[in-house]
C-alpha cells in the first residue's frame, strides 16, 4: 500500500514540475534582468538607526513554480552608507521597492537604482509628536522625491 501511494505521488508530482518549468520560462522571459550588476548606495542621514529592505519584481522559480521576489535587508546607523548590487528582476524603469521600517513599515517607494545615492531622512513632526522618516527616491525620469506630507 505504501508503494502504491509513493508511486501515485511521483506520478502526480512530475507532470506538475514540467508544467511549472514551462510556466516559469514564459513568465520570466520578459523580466528586466541585466548581465552585469547595477550597484548603488544608500545613506542614512536620519539621527537614528534605520532598518529596511530592497525588493525586486516577481519571478517564478523554475524548479517548483513558486512566484517569489528577492529581498535584501539592511540596518544603517546614523551617517552610515552601504552599497548594494543587483541583477534584478527590476520593476519597470529599472526600479526596486524600498521599504523602511522600525517595528513595522513606516515608508515605501519604488526607486530607480541607476541614478545615484538614495538618502534616508528623518525629522521631528511639526507638532513635536514623534518623527517622520522617508527616503529621497528616484522617480522614473531620474528626479528625486521630496519629504511626504505629514499625516
Amino acid at each position: 500500500m505504501r508503494w502504491a501511494l509513493l508511486a501515485l505521488s511521483l506520478i502526480l508530482i512530475f507532470p506538475h514540475n514540467a508544467a511549472a518549468q514551462e510556466d516559469a520560462a514564459s513568465f520570466n522571459a520578459n523580466l528586466d534582468i541585466v548581465e552585469n550588476p547595477i550597484c548603488f548606495s544608500i545613506k542614512n542621514e536620519a539621527d537614528y538607526t534605520m532598518l529596511g529592505s530592497f525588493i525586486t519584481d516577481y519571478f517564478i522559480r523554475p524548479q517548483d513554480g513558486i512566484k517569489t521576489r528577492h529581498r535584501s535587508n539592511f540596518r544603517l546607523s546614523p551617517d552610515q552608507s552601504e552599497e548594494f548590487c543587483t541583477y534584478g528582476p527590476f520593476l519597470p524603469n529599472r526600479m526596486l521597492t524600498l521599504t523602511l521600517r522600525t517595528l513595522f513599515p513606516v515608508f515605501e517607494c519604488n526607486t530607480r537604482v541607476d541614478y545615484g545615492e538614495i538618502v534616508i531622512k528623518g525629522a521631528r513632526r511639526s507638532d513635536d509628536n514623534g518623527v517622520i522618516t522617508w527616503a529621497e527616491c528616484f522617480r522614473a525620469d531620474g528626479s528625486k522625491t521630496s519629504k511626504p506630507a505629514e499625516n
